[in-house]
């Protein structure tokens, strides 16, 4: 299994806020993902201004705008089209209720109109 990656706070769901990220694994990767998606299908801007998820904890202004931004991101998801259902299940909040990479693929490889030859990416 890949280990998660420790990304700028652009891509960080709270789960990576609240553990070290070698511990939080892909539920964590899903949402920053999800997160991703929603900049490229233009539901939510970049977070405004210029802040880095190491003030956090030291900064009160910078904590709360990542708070701000949360909480912005949390809604959007909330309200993604019933078109883009998969992309809700990446951004649930509970880590336990969010959809796996695994589940993610073998949904999205079921929506193919061919099944995959051999070589191609099969979980």
């Amino acid at each position: 299994m890949l280990r998660s990656l420790c990304v700028g706070f652009d891509h960080a769901s709270k789960v990576m806020q609240r553990r070290a990220c070698d511990r939080q694994g892909g539920a964590g990767d899903v949402w920053a993902f999800g997160v991703t998606l929603l900049f490229v299908f233009r539901l939510v801007p970049l977070p405004r201004g210029t802040w880095k998820i190491a003030d956090v904890p030291l900064d009160k202004r910078v904590h709360t705008m990542m708070s701000n931004w949360l909480r912005e991101v949390q809604r959007v998801g909330e309200e993604v089209p019933t078109t883009l259902s998969l992309l809700r299940s990446m951004l649930a909040m509970n880590p336990k209720k969010r959809i796996t990479a695994s589940q993610l693929v073998n949904r999205l490889l079921a929506k193919l109109p061919h099944k995959p030859l051999h070589g191609e990416l099969i979980v």
